[in-house]
């Protein structure tokens, strides 16, 4: 018994340590790095955000394979009963934030990195995706919590 709440305290830890690490990661990139970079020229403001979002992607692929498996183990956790529905709302929550990211990842910030000269919008592109996934994160988190 003992070891049995053990692995699951443990598996609850991993899980919102992770999904805490991936959130405020991108919160900080989509809310704070912007106006912070605003004192920069442009070619400096490129260079910056293109060697942030380089480490956060590289980070996060970690997190998001750990949120993604932790939240799938806790969504079996709990017996079948009438509100079964309830635990499935995290995982395909969590499921659809990864999917965000994986496109953010392929489409608009490939985009980024093979321009010569970005644009502001297309890291506006990135940012908005991020608040995204983020939104949707707090609300993975409230359901989690239920």
């Amino acid at each position: 018994m003992l070891h049995s709440y053990f692995l699951w305290k443990s598996i609850i830890s991993i899980h919102t340590i992770a999904l805490a690490i991936w959130i405020g990661s991108l919160f900080f990139h989509a809310f704070c790095l912007p106006s912070c970079l605003k004192l920069l020229d442009q070619t400096q403001r490129n260079s910056v955000q293109l060697q942030s979002l380089q480490k956060l992607f590289s980070l996060n692929w970690i997190t998001i394979f750990l949120s993604v498996v932790c939240q799938a183990f806790l969504s079996n956790l709990y017996p079948i009963n009438a509100s079964i529905w309830i635990n499935y709302i995290p995982l395909t929550l969590i499921i659809l934030m990864a999917l965000l990211q994986v496109y953010t990842f392929v489409k608009p910030y490939q985009q980024v990195r093979r321009t010569i000269r970005p644009k502001s919008t297309q890291f506006e592109k990135i940012y908005n995706y991020f608040k995204l996934i983020v939104v949707l994160g707090l609300i993975s988190i409230i359901f989690s919590s239920l």
